[in-house]
């Protein structure tokens, strides 16, 4: 098990120290908030609803929405 979350560690390691963009790490903080307040599940879920053939799928993202905030 150790071997994994050391190649896990040096992966990530990696992604940090040479692949970088400016913009992306400006959005992506942003982004992340909104996770984590189901802002960015609700809007998937609304934006699934006003599309006819996923309504299915915006029950299912509302309902996993709702879960989150607990």
């Amino acid at each position: 098990m150790i071997g994994i979350q050391e190649i896990d560690i040096n992966i990530l390691s990696y992604i940090q120290e040479n692949i970088t963009n400016p913009l992306l790490d400006k959005i992506m903080p942003v982004i992340t908030s909104l996770g984590n307040m189901a802002l960015l599940w609700i809007t998937v879920g609304v934006v699934l609803f006003t599309i006819k053939k996923s309504q299915k799928i915006w029950i299912y993202g509302i309902f996993s929405s709702t879960i989150m905030l607990f």
